[in-house]
This record gives C-alpha cells, sequence and structure tokens, in this order.
C-alpha cells in the first residue's frame, strides 16, 4: 500500500503549486510517539504528525492502546493510543514515511498501514480508521470525497462528502481514513473541518490502494 501525500501552507490556492501537489498525492497506494527502536528515532524537525485511531465502522468509537510504528529512511518511532484514541509525534524531520497500526487483539481490527509524505513546516492531522478483521478489502472500489475543491473564512465550517464504495456502487458500511496536511482547521471524523487559520492545505481521504483528494483555502 503505498500513498504519495505531499502538502504544505503554500501561500496561493491554485497553480503550479497545486498541480503538482495533487498530482503527488493522486498516485496514492500511513502514522503516529516518541520512543525509539532500532536503527535510531526519527530526527527532529520543523514538520509535525498527531491524530487519532477510530473504527472505521463506527469513528465515534477510539480505539485505545493501538501500537503505532512510524518510519523514515530507517529511523522508528513508537507510540500507543490513549484511552481516547489520541497520539502524537510531536516534531520530525520532513520526509517520506511509512505508518503502521497494530489494534489490540481484543479490538478485533486488521492491521493498518499507509505511506506518506509529510513537508517542512507542515503539520499533518491523521484520523485512522481501522477496518474490522474479518471485512473484505477486496470489494471495495474507490473511495469518494466531495467538493474536490473548498474554501471557508476563519470560523466557518466546511463540511465534506466521504464514503468508501463497494463492488455494487453503493457506500460500504465502514469509512476511509482521514490525513490533513496543513494546519487550517480541526477536522473530525465525519469529514467536518472547523476552519481555524488562514492557509491552505490537502485533505485526503484513504482506505487500502483508493484515496480521494480535496484542496481547501481558508481565508481570514
Amino acid at each position: 500500500m503505498k500513498a504519495d501525500t505531499p502538502g504544505r501552507n503554500v501561500r496561493r490556492a491554485g497553480g503550479p503549486r497545486w498541480l503538482a501537489l495533487t498530482a503527488l498525492v493522486v498516485a496514492l497506494g500511513a502514522c503516529g510517539g516518541r520512543n525509539s527502536l532500532t536503527g535510531g528515532s526519527i530526527p527532529v524537525g520543523r514538520a509535525s504528525l498527531k491524530g487519532i485511531v477510530v473504527r472505521a465502522e463506527n469513528t465515534n468509537q477510539r480505539v485505545a492502546g493501538a501500537t503505532l510504528t512510524l518510519s523514515r529512511d530507517g529511523a522508528v518511532n513508537v507510540a500507543a493510543s490513549a484511552a481516547d484514541g489520541a497520539f502524537d509525534f510531536g516534531r520530525l524531520a520532513a520526509g517520506r514515511f511509512s505508518c503502521r497500526i497494530d489494534p489490540p487483539v481484543a479490538a478485533f481490527l486488521d492491521e493498518w498501514k499507509w505511506d506518506f509524505d509529510i513537508e517542512d513546516d507542515q503539520a499533518a492531522y491523521l484520523i485512522a480508521a481501522l477496518w474490522p478483521k474479518d471485512f473484505n478489502l477486496s470489494t471495495i472500489t474507490g473511495v469518494t470525497l466531495a467538493p474536490a475543491t473548498a474554501s471557508a473564512r476563519v470560523g466557518e465550517t466546511l463540511a465534506f462528502t466521504l464514503a468508501v464504495v463497494d463492488l455494487s456502487g453503493r457506500p460500504a458500511a465502514i469509512r476511509p481514513s482521514l490525513l490533513l496536511l496543513g494546519d487550517v482547521g480541526e477536522l473530525s471524523p465525519d469529514g467536518r473541518l472547523k476552519a481555524t487559520r488562514p492557509g491552505t492545505a490537502l485533505l485526503v481521504a484513504w482506505l487500502d490502494r483508493h484515496a480521494a483528494v480535496s484542496r481547501i483555502t481558508v481565508n481570514p
């Protein structure tokens, strides 16, 4: 499973920068503490990654006690999701990351893995939606996220429509994971984003080999 998901708070919405970011993201194919394993820990930098772990069939239900392994260029950081499902890897050197989540056995959830990019000076927020162990991923044909572009003013809320599509062409009973690249607001698992600061960002909805992208602009 591989995903190219770049994006930083670029200053202009539109133009070659946006096109380049979107092209990289759609080439898809993922996650998040600070304790190191063999090979050393990921260097501290100006990028960051934090988020929550939830159940894909019920994103209101947080997953506690999941082990998150984040690797970059042979360096590894490990964390465990807290009682509220939250994790925070803090400041990281920018680059290509591979994130694996191993849920607690009692949760009966499958292992989760996604590869993505975080750029320098970029804040990333991840909502990792873990699917049930008995869910058949081969029945999934795509992920949808709308609108493809969105804008708001600080204080307003954007509501995105997102779904996982199955072989019948209908929404499946699970939700995709979400990755917000750019510190422009507060994201919830249902796809709502409360705009809190001006800037631009990318929102990626992902499940297995499928992804969709939206470009976001927040004005003062």
